[in-house]
């Protein structure tokens, strides 16, 4: 029984990208020093409230797309914007709050490949992600792409099939959690 249709999607100002639907928005600050990453992130707090009419989701892309990253940095993860405010006032005093996080920068980035084995995978666990995400649903359509060329012969089903649920039952087996 549908009792209604779904909502429209949100689109943000760019017009063809569509909004992410999820609960958190993270809002990254960056500076040099604490004192630094301190003013930024009151800086922010008071830009933000000089104009309440500025979508989190938009300020957020700005953040990471629009400016450089500074060694010290904080990210304050808001559902919405009293959330943003509360956690970036917190942050300007250098204090810890729920949903705000800070730390440095590494100077040289490390990469760590994770072998996780059975049991973490779960049948449908990249629906949301790729329902919202057009660039993961993409990503993750070009890897079960090359991955299926490999199967061909051996997995009965795609591995896109098996992942998001349609044939969630064959998720444990070891020819699709480790191909």
């Amino acid at each position: 029984v549908i009792l209604e249709q779904p909502p429209e999607p949100v689109t943000s100002e760019q017009g063809d990208v569509t909004a992410p639907a999820v609960g958190l928005v993270p809002l990254v600050v960056s500076g040099r020093g604490s004192a630094g990453l301190a003013g930024q992130a009151d800086r922010l707090a008071s830009y933000l409230e000089e104009h309440p009419e500025l979508d989190l989701a938009a300020v957020a892309h700005a953040l990471v797309t629009d400016r450089g990253q500074l060694p010290d940095r904080g990210v304050v993860l808001a559902a919405d914007r009293e959330q943003a405010m509360a956690g970036l006032r917190a942050l300007g005093r250098g204090e810890q709050a729920p949903g705000v996080v800070s730390g440095q920068a590494q100077d040289e980035p490390r990469l760590a490949v994770l072998f996780t084995g059975q049991g973490s995978q779960y049948p449908g666990m990249a629906q949301t992600l790729t329902s919202t995400f057009p660039v993961f649903r993409d990503a993750f359509h070009n890897a079960c792409t090359h991955l299926d060329a490999h199967l061909t012969g051996h997995a009965p089903h795609p591995v896109a099939d098996v992942v998001l649920g349609e044939h969630g039952d064959l998720i444990h087996q070891t020819l699709y959690t480790q191909p």
